[in-house]
């Protein structure tokens, strides 16, 4: 009897072991799962659909670069959230193919892709170095943006320049990066007289010439 049970112990040991059990607090992956969790949008606009499928109503929109957390995947499309619309449970899905693990990179302005690095010499007695990194012709003007490396700080200033009348006017300026030139930081400013020996003088002379080459 004794032997009976040796056996029939090995045996059932042995039946046992292609079945490892899982350790306690340990996360199984199923199928897809790799693909959950933060992904950025990679298109200027996703659609974030009601259901999972194009025909599905449209209920927001995410934008380029935008960070959202994939919770689950039906075939091409994930669902990032649950919300409640008269206290009903609704999902919001995205089509996947639009969506990528990595950020994209910020896309480049306007002035960072056609930015140039000019001396601009000085007739004053200004510590700081002046740079023309930017210059636009426009219907009658030119945009320009320079900058000035002093001791302590960097600056970049926006200026518009009418070559014809040789007048200015300050559209922008910022100690940071030129970026933080937006379009319309000086509402409609006043345009200006060259005075002799200013930086601003010397700008207006060194952008204008430049252009009539």
């Amino acid at each position: 009897m004794k032997i009976f049970l040796v056996l029939l112990s090995i045996t059932t040991l042995f039946a046992c072991s292609d079945k490892k059990p899982f350790p306690e607090n340990k996360t199984i992956f199923l199928k897809g799962d790799a693909n959950l969790g933060v992904h950025f949008v990679n298109v200027k606009t996703l659609n974030v659909r009601e259901l999972p499928n194009k025909n599905s109503k449209i209920i927001d929109k995410k934008i380029f670069r935008q960070q959202i957390d994939i919770k689950e995947l039906q075939g091409e499309w994930a669902r990032i959230n649950w919300y409640k619309d008269e206290n009903k449970k609704k999902s919001e899905w995205v089509f996947m193919k639009f969506t990528s693990k990595d950020r994209a990179e910020a896309p480049k302005s306007k002035y960072e892709i056609n930015k140039i690095h000019e001396y601009i010499p000085s007739s004053n007695y200004d510590n700081g170095k002046y740079f023309l990194v930017y210059i636009e012709k426009l219907r009658n003007t030119l945009l320009t943006i320079h900058q000035r490396v002093g001791v302590n700080v960097d600056a970049y200033t926006k200026t518009e320049i009418n070559c014809e009348n040789m007048k200015y006017r300050v559209l922008g300026y910022t100690e940071h990066h030129w970026d933080n030139l937006i379009d319309d930081q000086y509402s409609d400013p006043d345009w200006v007289s060259l005075v002799e020996g200013s930086s601003k003088t010397d700008l207006v002379n060194f952008a204008c010439t430049r252009d009539n080459k």
